[in-house]
């Protein structure tokens, strides 16, 4: 049994690093996305896309003490509005200019039932080379809503989603 066990994960992990190694990004590790395989791709990225960021390092400590981030994990998520657009905070709603982003609303609480900072104003307008992004897959996903807008690292396609 042992050894099945151990060649079935000896094959498990030799196909994600090969996944990995080629371009590929298996998102099991966030639950932002669908869990599945993604290709990193050359493109410009526009709303609607799934896309990689990194927070900058003071965000990054802030979800690494809370327990939102793991360590050295980029951030996976669907991009909502780019530069141009405006962002509102109304009613826990999220408004890209103007128009309610449905299925998103801004949690007063995380799942720890601490209280969720916010680290943006109420009203901006993304600059060239910024991007909203959050999770439609995940309501309770800390993303924009909460820290604000970020800059894209690389574009992912879905191959195949479980």
């Amino acid at each position: 049994m042992f050894k099945k066990f151990f060649w079935f994960t000896v094959i498990v992990l030799s196909l994600f690093g090969w996944l990995k190694w080629n371009g590929y990004y298996v998102s099991c590790l966030s639950d932002s996305l669908p869990p599945g395989v993604y290709k990193r791709i050359s493109k410009l990225p526009s709303v609607g896309d799934y896309a990689a960021f990194q927070l900058d390092p003071a965000l990054i400590r802030y979800g690494l003490k809370r327990g939102y981030l793991k360590p050295h994990v980029l951030l996976m998520k669907k991009i909502f509005a780019e530069q141009g657009d405006g962002i509102e905070r109304k009613n826990n709603q999220i408004q890209v200019d103007g128009r309610v982003i449905d299925r998103v609303l801004i949690a007063p609480q995380d799942s720890q039932h601490r209280s969720l900072d916010i680290f943006y104003p109420k009203k901006i307008i993304l600059k060239p080379g910024e991007y909203w992004m959050m999770s439609d897959y995940n309501p309770r996903s800390w993303d924009s809503r909460y820290f604000g807008a970020v800059t894209i690292k690389f574009i992912l396609r879905p191959i195949w989603i479980w």
